[in-house]
């Protein structure tokens, strides 16, 4: 079902967040991860796997990264000696606040062209789309926006 304008939107999406996190030291990947770390507080690794839309070998390289930058602290899991858990710097918080200000700023350009109730319409299709993505793959939708 991805049509053309969907394709061109998660271009332009990816164009335009790797221009505005430059000047923020992140790039288009690590913006994702850092928010949702900074949300969390401490997470689990295999959680983060589980709730960011990009591909899992982008984790570690990622995470291998924000470390490197001090936005997070990875330590090893004491409950899964193979898994480790993430918490975000103080640094980490200041940088995560930015990012989200360029998320707020593609949100508002993407839906300044729609009316409320185009977009609660497209909302809702995507969640339909989700739960039966979901109900093929024989797992539970859990839709965190309504939890």
């Amino acid at each position: 079902m991805t049509n053309r304008y969907e394709h061109q939107i998660n271009r332009y999406r990816h164009r335009f967040f790797e221009e505005r996190m430059k000047d923020i030291d992140l790039n288009f990947p690590e913006g994702p991860y850092l928010i949702k770390i900074q949300e969390e507080k401490r997470v689990k690794m295999n959680h983060l796997k589980n709730s960011i839309p990009f591909h899992k070998s982008h984790l570690t390289r990622v995470i291998n990264h924000l470390v490197e930058k001090g936005y997070i602290l990875k330590e090893i899991d004491p409950e899964d000696q193979r898994g480790f858990i993430v918490s975000i710097t103080e640094e980490g918080e200041n940088i995560s606040k930015k990012a989200m200000s360029v998320v707020k700023e593609w949100d508002e350009l993407l839906t300044s062209v729609i009316t409320k109730e185009e977009m609660n319409m497209i909302d809702n299709i995507q969640r339909k789309m989700v739960h039966k993505i979901a109900e093929y793959f024989g797992e539970d939708y859990i839709d965190e926006k309504n939890t």
